[in-house]
């Protein structure tokens, strides 16, 4: 199996701070893994644009643009793509990178569903989600080459519990599908699979602060209450054995958050398992 590990070193528009120094933390591991799992391994950056000024919000927009086309690319040439990525929003540049007819898996602890009109942090990566299925920032979304907003039905929030009240209620107007953390587990993707109309593949994203605190702290921004680490590893590979996995998200990963590396042990072993039950679906 080829995959393409796409690396994106961003965390607010700033390059290799935060969680933008998590892609080139976490990818010699993962990449290690993967080889030994079996697969060849390929890898590539999206960086800001070197011509003009990119403020934040324009700088995510451009890396999930960037995003966007690498995620094409790997598709047409029959690789798997991964994205390593401080932020969420790359996968806005995912499903764009796929195409019509996606749906989206979005593990986090975190809903990420506000808008510019709701959100008093003007964090934008508390926006992703919903931007994402289609709400805020419409002229800059028109930028992401081939972007279609994820219909909410067609949308997983999986193991999420530190929301605001702007969010909860957007959530409980929306069609969005939520998860209990305590759920995740080895039925998920036959759970989703019952439930999924109309969608040709899945975009996977998995902000690592999903997984409990008790295992180990992802970013600053982990709370508890989260997904265990073997129970995320089973959901992964139920996903890949059930559901058409198109491309593979892993965000938010703070290194300096997990001085004893358990998190990132955990992403290898979840991202692994994915790769491994989609390869064995392949040669079957």
């Amino acid at each position: 199996m080829l995959i393409h590990l796409i690396l994106v070193p961003y965390d607010s528009g700033r390059r290799d701070v935060r969680m933008g120094a998590g892609p080139a933390s976490l990818a010699p591991g993962l990449t290690a893994s993967l080889i030994e799992a079996g697969c060849e391994v390929e890898q590539a950056l999206v960086e800001v644009p070197a011509v003009g000024w990119h403020a934040e919000v324009a700088a995510a927009f451009a890396l999930a643009n960037g995003v966007a086309h690498k995620v094409d690319a790997a598709r047409a040439r029959g690789a798997f793509p991964i994205v390593l990525s401080g932020n969420c929003f790359a996968t806005v540049g995912v499903a764009a990178g796929l195409g019509k007819r996606t749906g989206v898996v979005w593990f986090d602890a975190h809903a990420d569903f506000h808008t510019p009109e709701t959100s008093t942090s003007g964090f934008l990566d508390g926006m992703a989600l919903r931007t994402l299925t289609g709400e805020g920032w419409e002229a800059l979304r028109d930028k992401v080459s081939g972007f279609v907003p994820v219909p909410e039905r067609a949308t997983w929030l999986v193991g999420a519990r530190d929301l605001d009240p702007a969010e909860v209620e957007a959530l409980e107007r929306s069609r969005v599908h939520r998860v209990a953390a305590a759920a995740v587990g080895d039925d998920l993707g036959d759970s989703i699979r019952r439930a999924a109309d109309e969608i040709d593949q899945f975009a996977v994203h998995l902000d690592l602060d999903v997984i409990d605190v008790s295992e180990g702290r992802a970013n600053p921004y982990a709370v508890a209450g989260g997904v265990s680490g073997a129970d995320l590893a089973a959901a992964c590979r139920s996903l890949g054995r059930t559901l058409a996995v198109g491309a593979l998200t892993v965000s938010a990963y703070d290194p300096a958050c997990d001085a004893d590396r358990r998190i990132r042990a955990i992403a290898d072993a979840s991202v692994t398992a994915v790769v491994e039950a989609l390869a064995a679906r392949s040669a079957a």
